[in-house]
C-alpha cells in the first residue's frame, strides 16, 4: 500500500513541476510580447501596479513569486535601455581592457544581469562625451560601496527625481552638489 502511495504521490509532484514550468513559459512569453510593445509609460505604469503590495489573503507562494520574477524583469527591462554594453563601447573606441580597469579602480561600476546583455551594463550616465568617465564618478562608487549599495540600487536612485527633491541626484551631481548627492546615496544604502 505505501509503494502504490508513493507511486501516485511521484505523478502527482511530476504533473505539479510541468504546470510549474508551463506555467513560467507562458509568463516568460507574455512578458516578452509586452517588452516588444512597450513604451516607457507602460512600463510606468506595470511598475506602479507591481509596485502596489500583494494584499489579497489568498495569495500563494506561486503567485507571490511571479509577482516578483515580473518585477525584477521589469526594472531590467526599464535598465537596459539606460545602458551602454562593453561590445558597444568597443565599437566606439573603449576598449573591454579599458572599461575593466576603470571598473575595478572605481571609475565606474557595472550592472550584471541585464537581459540580452552579456556580462556588465554601465549607464550611460556615467560617462562624458568623450566616454571617459565623468569626473564625479570615483565619489559616487565609494559612496555606493560604503552604503553597500548594488549597481541596480544605485542606478534607479541616481536617475530618481524624487531622490533629490524634485532633481535627480545626477542632476546635483551635475551641477556640483556632490556632497549632497553622496549623503543621499548613504542614506538610500542604510534603507536596507
Amino acid at each position: 500500500m505505501l509503494l502504490t502511495f508513493l507511486t501516485l504521490k511521484a505523478a502527482d509532484i511530476e504533473a505539479t513541476r510541468a504546470d510549474v514550468d508551463a506555467r513560467s513559459s507562458a509568463l516568460a512569453a507574455a512578458f516578452t510580447a509586452f517588452v516588444r510593445r512597450a513604451s516607457a509609460s507602460d512600463f510606468d505604469e506595470l511598475t506602479a501596479l507591481l509596485d502596489r503590495s500583494v494584499e489579497e489573503a489568498e495569495a500563494d507562494d506561486e503567485t507571490l513569486n511571479d509577482w516578483g520574477r515580473l518585477r525584477v524583469l521589469t526594472m531590467y527591462e526599464q535598465v537596459r535601455g539606460d545602458v551602454h554594453t562593453v561590445g558597444w563601447l568597443e565599437e566606439h573606441g573603449v576598449s573591454r581592457q579599458r572599461v575593466n580597469q576603470w571598473r575595478s579602480a572605481g571609475r565606474l561600476y557595472g550592472i550584471k544581469g541585464v537581459p540580452g546583455v552579456r556580462g556588465y551594463a554601465y549607464p550611460r550616465w556615467q560617462f562624458d562625451d568623450t566616454l571617459h568617465p565623468r569626473e564625479f564618478m570615483p565619489a559616487i562608487t565609494a559612496a555606493a560601496g560604503d552604503a553597500r549599495l548594488d549597481p541596480l540600487a544605485l542606478h534607479l536612485l541616481m536617475t530618481n527625481p524624487a531622490a533629490g527633491g524634485g532633481h535627480t541626484p545626477l542632476a546635483l551631481a551635475e551641477r556640483g552638489e556632490l556632497s549632497l548627492v553622496e549623503r543621499l546615496i548613504r542614506a538610500a544604502g542604510s534603507q536596507d
